[in-house]
């Protein structure tokens, strides 16, 4: 078999404005660059730019989105990437025009990335969300046949109902010409199969990620560290984490870290202040992924109250460090521990059971640390890089036989 070239088609990247922006699937992409000599990975980024973005984003607002009015200015944002990208930029227009929002993106993207394509041989489209990626590959396809994986992370599929009747079908389009479709849950599959009536060539991949080798644990037992690691909106639900507290008996021997920013963060802070809290929680801003790692070990559990996780990397990273995990029944992780040996399940929005979760982890040293011991071996057997680079060679393999690309 001649060499497999993949170029992935992302929204979003990790840069020197927004640095854990797509931290997660840059890790992968470049996990998978080292396969080996069978395979190559390229990324092209697609990106929307307009003045009023550009602005929020220069002044750190936390409604800024990923784009900017010079595309200059935003290629230098990306000079830490060990990938070097390709850029496709178009202008963006209010939701509400979504037609013209596809017609701009394939005026402005369509003929560069056949360039792109031609230039470095690529074989298959690798696209991680249905609009914009997902719409490129598809009109590509038309236009030279080649063939196309739509990656489904979360957002295609959990918030399809609040998509126009428009936008519906074009991501119905996309799945069903799709000649593979990549789920990262259970949960996303499930969720997929309610939209379209397509049998095979759906997978389900998670993330993977890296065992510390060394766990230090603080030895104070009179206190008990907990972390949240989320973008703060209200879909993930750390209001509840503050009144949980706020109402525990242990409240003086919790020490709580929220790391992340994001649209609730200034009413997070308030919260604290309010409740006089301001000595057992700490609000710590968005912190780089890789910082954030080094900081897991020295907490004694992760607490993450979400109710709309497709699948859940930060609990994933939380139990690679051997942190047991306090997280919302029904979930993309219970593909991870749906046995519930090292993730505590609660009721979504149940103060009461997040509490008890809580004080029960405290209260149980012993067993709380047996649950650090099986979440590092849940990831260590199942959720290592060999492990799931060898899923996406077999689908990479499989599009190959399937589409004779060579």
């Amino acid at each position: 078999m001649n060499k497999i070239n993949v170029l992935h088609l992302v929204d979003n990247w990790p840069n020197k404005i927004i640095p854990n922006s797509g931290i997660f699937l840059y890790n992968t992409i470049k996990q998978l660059n080292v396969v080996g000599e069978k395979q190559k990975h390229y990324v092209g980024i697609i990106l929307k730019y307009n003045s009023k973005d550009t602005i929020r984003l220069i002044l750190k607002d936390n409604r800024g989105e990923k784009s900017l009015l010079l595309p200059y200015f935003y290629k230098k944002s990306f000079e830490q990437s060990i990938i070097k990208p390709f850029f496709l930029f178009y202008f963006s227009v209010p939701a509400k025009y979504y037609k013209l929002k596809l017609f701009l993106i394939k005026i402005y993207c369509l003929k560069k990335l056949i360039k792109i394509i031609n230039r470095n041989n690529i074989n298959i489209l690798h696209a991680h969300i249905s609009t914009p990626a997902g719409y490129l590959a598809i009109e590509v396809k038309k236009k030279i046949n080649i063939s196309y994986i739509i990656h489904i992370h979360g957002r295609d599929v959990q918030q399809f109902d609040d998509f126009s009747n428009s936008e519906k079908e074009k991501i119905i389009e996309v799945f069903m010409n799709a000649d593979a479709i990549i789920c990262n849950s259970t949960k996303t599959k499930n969720l997929l199969k309610k939209i379209i009536q397509k049998e095979g060539n759906i997978w389900v991949v998670p993330f993977s990620v890296g065992i510390n080798s060394t766990i230090k644990k603080n030895g104070n037992n009179i206190k008990i560290k907990l972390v949240s690691v989320c973008n703060l909106k209200k879909v993930k639900s750390i209001d509840d984490v503050i009144m949980a507290i706020k109402d525990s008996k242990i409240k003086d021997n919790i020490e709580y870290d929220i790391i992340g920013y994001g649209e609730e963060y200034r009413r997070l802070r308030d919260m604290i202040i309010e409740y006089k809290l301001e000595s057992v929680i700490k609000l710590l801003g968005s912190i780089p992924n890789e910082k954030v790692i080094e900081m897991l070990p020295k907490y004694d559990a992760f607490v993450l109250p979400s109710v709309n996780e497709a699948f859940g990397v930060a609990y994933l990273e939380a139990l690679a460090n051997g942190l047991p995990c306090i997280a919302v029944k029904g979930q993309g992780w219970e593909d991870i521990d749906s046995n519930f040996q090292a993730i505590i399940p609660i009721s979504p929005h149940n103060i009461t059971e997040l509490k008890q979760a809580i004080e029960f982890l405290y209260f149980n040293e012993k067993k709380r640390k047996e649950m650090g011991e099986i979440a590092r071996e849940i990831v260590r057997n199942n959720y290592n890089t060999e492990i799931i680079n060898s899923h996406y060679s077999e689908i990479y393999k499989y599009i190959v036989k399937k589409g004779d690309i060579y």
